[in-house]
């Protein structure tokens, strides 16, 4: 099967869960099936595809879709794919939003125009896009396998091999929040305060610091030294500054060696969302704390994988942490069960499996 991969800005930093996803697909199928890309890149920023796929590199934002669809013809005619994948932006809100529609759109005509099959793997949607017009114009998107927006494909991860131990080797309680957010922007930090959940978790510093416990702030937009102050200075950090720590940079597995818990406050429902950071938390042997909301319910119902709390409630958030680090014998119950979960559930082979399903559907 020959596919072409066509995406949008598939460069460094790699933080953001659909980039690693067009990257694990390429490792999980380079040997299996015939592979072309079209991409674009930032100005300046790197990329790791194959040397043969097409990279253009942009100045502005807006070539990320524009330049995707003016050389999208090019690209099928040199290619000659039986099947074309597109990895869109989830984003729906504003001016970006009609754009990103549009480019989907316009892939799904180019290909209907040459007769090959097209499709569309939503990675992550906004909840901007229960919309009816979008619920309208995205009924070829394929989502993620726990999303009830329509068509699925089992989305997975490309982990490395990794033995879990019979103690995590975590220091106690450390706690660990992370954020693939690199935008270096007042709005982004309050992207990663408001809808990531950081603010509540800053705010009971001062009672989970006298219980013990330490915190680490992974968000690569830290490395901006003005947006650092600002998180240090906030009126909403209670944390003492020695139990609390920042890193702009995450590597893995490292850094989910250091922790005890992972804290995965997340403030909002959102319509599709592979939680990337979970999966590789519970698949490393970490034990999760995070909020009861629909889009995660799969990490919690059925079988229990997680310590789940009431959404924007601090107390509860507290609780569950407290509770969690007093009980041995749960943090070990999560660890084995959720491992096994990750690794039947979200490997990259499903996803494969599913495309190559998806493909002959269409083709028929």
């Amino acid at each position: 099967m020959k596919v072409l991969l066509v995406a949008p800005r598939i460069c460094t930093p790699w933080t953001e869960g659909r980039k690693k996803f067009f990257l694990d697909l390429i490792r999980q199928v380079e040997d299996s099936w015939q592979l072309c890309g079209l991409v674009t890149v930032d100005a300046g920023e790197t990329t790791s595809v194959p040397k043969d796929f097409q990279v253009i590199e942009v100045g502005a934002s807006k070539e990320h879709v524009l330049g995707l669809r003016r050389e999208l013809q090019q690209a099928v005619e040199t290619c000659k794919p039986d099947l074309v994948c597109y990895f869109p932006f989830g984003v729906f809100g504003g001016l970006r939003g009609w754009a990103n529609l549009w480019l989907i759109l316009s892939i799904e005509r180019i290909c209907k125009k040459n007769a090959i099959p097209c499709c569309t793997l939503m990675y992550s949607l906004t909840a901007e896009a229960k919309g009816y017009l979008y619920r309208r114009l995205l009924k070829q998107v394929y989502f993620n396998q726990y999303s009830d927006a329509g068509q699925t494909i089992r989305f997975g991860v490309k982990l490395p091999e990794f033995t879990l131990p019979e103690v995590h080797p975590g220091q106690g309680k450390t706690l660990l929040f992370m954020s693939g957010e690199a935008g270096e922007s007042p709005d982004r930090l309050a992207y990663v305060m408001d809808v990531r959940g950081l603010r509540l978790l800053l705010q009971g510093g001062a009672q989970l610091a006298d219980r013990g416990f330490r915190l680490i702030v992974a968000v690569p937009l830290l490395k901006n030294f003005e947006l650092l102050e600002i998180l240090k200075s906030s009126t909403d950090n209670s944390w003492p500054r020695e139990n609390i720590s920042f890193q702009q940079e995450a590597r893995f597995p490292d850094i989910y060696l250091k922790a005890g818990i992972f804290v995965f406050p997340y403030a909002q429902e959102e319509m599709q969302f592979v939680p990337t950071s979970i999966v590789e938390a519970m698949y490393y042997g970490i034990p999760v704390v995070l909020p009861e909301l629909n889009f995660l319910r799969q990490f919690y119902t059925e079988e229990a994988r997680a310590q789940v709390y009431k959404k924007g409630k601090l107390d509860a958030l507290i609780n569950g942490i407290v509770e969690l680090d007093g009980n041995s014998q749960r943090q070990q119950d999560l660890r084995l069960v959720a491992r096994k979960f990750i690794e039947q559930e979200y490997d990259m082979a499903n996803t494969a499996a599913d495309i190559e399903r998806v493909y002959q559907d269409l083709k028929n």
